[in-house]
């Protein structure tokens, strides 16, 4: 896309955005979270309440860890027809699926 600066008459190149599709796992929860991006560190920070912003449905299930990401995709709508294939799958079956280790790291033995 070319967009021309108005103060030096220059043409200016814009890197083209890519979307990419993010699976969130509550660690505290059991809950998953799927969605569509363009900056995966600064929306996984808004779901975890250290930036302004996020989804309401993710406040009450924090913290959340990005265990998948698919793409890059050229549009946004690519991305989200990624992301409602996957959300057409059950919380289990999306685990299942990605493969994603519901349970929490274990303490190691005293002397191990």
């Amino acid at each position: 896309m070319l967009r021309v600066e108005p103060e030096c008459r220059c043409v200016v190149r814009r890197h083209s955005v890519r979307w990419r599709v993010y699976l969130l796992w509550s660690e505290s929860g059991s809950r998953t979270y799927v969605g569509v991006t363009v900056d995966q560190t600064r929306r996984l920070d808004e779901h975890n309440g250290k930036l302004r912003g996020g989804a309401k449905t993710t406040r009450a299930h924090r913290p959340w860890a990005l265990v998948r990401t698919w793409g890059p995709f050229a549009t946004r709508g690519e991305a989200q027809a990624v992301e409602y294939r996957i959300k057409r799958l059950s919380g289990l079956a999306a685990r299942r699926a990605f493969a994603i280790d519901t349970k929490k790291p274990r303490a190691s033995p005293p002397g191990a």
